[in-house]
């Protein structure tokens, strides 16, 4: 993909959303994988 460059832009993020996105997706993730692992996946 050559001439498809990517800027470095940096965005700020309110205090603490990064933080409670991560939380939410690993607390879905490891529902998933419970689910999985009692088989109902």
């Amino acid at each position: 993909m050559a001439g498809r460059g990517f800027s470095a832009k940096q965005t700020s993020m309110p205090d603490g959303l990064y933080e409670r996105d991560i939380l939410v997706w690993s607390q879905h993730q490891a529902d998933l994988l419970r689910r999985l692992g009692a088989g109902n996946g």
